[in-house]
């Protein structure tokens, strides 16, 4: 099952995992597995690969179809320049060129040396050094980059957790509470329009004002990310209630468990379907919210 709470990107994969496969047990799995309940969606050939697939295809598919590329930099993999991880890499370098920041480099047991006489490019780069962090720790400067919403609730949960067991609880009204500051004074024409899509597809559902739903990015440290979130929650809407003849009310409840599901990590909502295995609207909900994406036949779509 997909985490959604991040927002689904056009692309299926967060990270493209590209490594020597003596360094799949010491160094890969480990963090793969940290990021992994986090919700990322990540392409590793033993995760992916199905008995008889291409792997050349199945490498192209997954360069194509993922946002970032995490490139372990060994002996292991600096000794395989004509192997599938010289092949992968130089994918990646082509998949960066013109799109900013790609490729994300792990050291281990690698000098930079060793890794300029290899690449002058990936030397530059700034690398996570396995000799300097646990993998728990590089597994979270990743998780900064390329899922900074999930990082930063994250931060803000720790946070919370922290003060809440030195503190103590007091009730307050909600006239009370104070909203965040506005981190952006304005916001781009594109976002802007977006947003006034998203409010005329929920606005039969939602108290918020166009206004009100500017002013929440506004206050949004990532806005972008925040935006792909209420776009999937949309859509999802659009697709779930087309269908249905369903009172105000009833559009209410469904946006709502919609906003809840947006911000499920996979553990949660596997454990929200397995306590309501009856619940057909969550189910369908769940199974829509996961799926507003069209997939595309990649090979009818080069034969044509």
């Amino acid at each position: 099952m997909t985490r959604y709470g991040g927002g689904v990107m056009t692309e299926e994969y967060d990270l493209f995992i590209s490594h020597a496969s003596e360094d799949k047990a010491p160094v890969v799995l480990p963090i793969v597995d940290v990021l992994s309940k986090f919700g990322l969606r990540i392409w590793l050939d033993e995760r992916v690969l199905e008995v008889g697939d291409s792997l050349s295809e199945a490498i192209d598919r997954g360069l194509a179809r993922s946002r970032y590329g995490v490139v372990v930099l060994s002996p292991a993999f600096l000794s395989k320049r004509s192997g599938w991880p010289g092949y992968e890499l130089r994918g990646l370098n082509a998949k960066e060129v013109g799109s900013g920041k790609v490729i994300l480099p792990i050291w281990h047991n690698v000098s930079r040396a060793e890794v300029l006489d290899h690449s002058p490019l990936l030397a530059d780069k700034f690398a996570l050094d396995t000799s300097r962090f646990s993998h728990g720790e590089i597994a979270l400067r990743i998780l900064k980059v390329v899922r900074p919403q999930i990082f930063n609730n994250l931060y803000r949960w720790s946070l919370f957790k922290e003060r809440f067991q030195k503190g103590s609880v007091e009730f307050r009204p909600l006239s009370e509470l104070k909203r965040g500051p506005i981190r952006h004074y304005t916001l781009p024409k594109s976002l802007l329009l977006r947003a006034r899509i998203v409010h005329e597809i929920l606005s039969e559902a939602s108290y918020l004002t166009l206004g009100d739903l500017i002013d929440n990015f506004r206050r949004d440290a990532y806005p972008e990310e925040e935006m792909r979130i209420w776009e999937n929650i949309a859509a999802a809407y659009a697709i779930y209630t087309k269908e249905r003849s369903l009172q105000q009310e009833e559009k209410r409840r469904v946006l709502g468990t919609l906003l809840s599901i947006s911000m499920q990590t996979d553990e949660t909502l596997s454990h929200l379907l397995k306590e309501n295995p009856k619940d057909k609207e969550l189910w369908d909900l769940v199974e829509t919210y996961g799926s507003v994406i069209p997939k595309v036949d990649q090979a009818h779509e080069e034969n044509k």
